[in-house]
């Protein structure tokens, strides 16, 4: 058996940070995949992926005019996810804050390839270098 160290605090809220942020992204997924699957049963697809978020808004908005769809929950989406974009964004911003201020977390962040700006860099040629070869 192992013995470990155990967690301060400060590294215990920051934990609590990620954690946060983490049910935050699956709550906005499972109401973006809830009104994509809605409708769906209208036969109106609409491709996955949290960039396809407008597609969704416009077909949402023409799908109000429905007369037989009850409108106070087709209204509640846009507001449900404006709050939990705004929520993510700002657990994100406590997330950087406490990085700047944890030594640790700064060391680690100067090993190569190792950052979150670097792997997202890495991610972005990737795609584009695909994008280029299917050209």
């Amino acid at each position: 058996m192992r013995f470990v160290p155990i967690k301060s605090a400060d590294q215990q809220a920051v934990l609590m940070l990620h954690k946060t942020r983490e049910m935050f992204v699956k709550q906005r997924t499972m109401s973006v995949n809830a009104l994509r699957g809605h409708l769906a049963e209208f036969g109106i697809i609409v491709a996955k992926g949290i960039g396809r978020v407008d597609e969704l808004w416009r077909w949402h908005s023409r799908m109000r005019s429905f007369r037989k769809l009850p409108n106070r929950p087709w209204l509640a989406w846009p507001s449900t996810l404006k709050v939990l974009d705004q929520s993510i964004e700002a657990v994100g911003d406590e997330i950087a804050r406490a990085h700047k201020q944890n030594p640790t977390s700064r060391l680690l962040d100067e090993i190569p390839a190792s950052g979150a700006d670097r792997v997202g860099d890495r991610v972005q040629r990737s795609r584009s270098e695909r994008i280029q070869d299917r050209a």
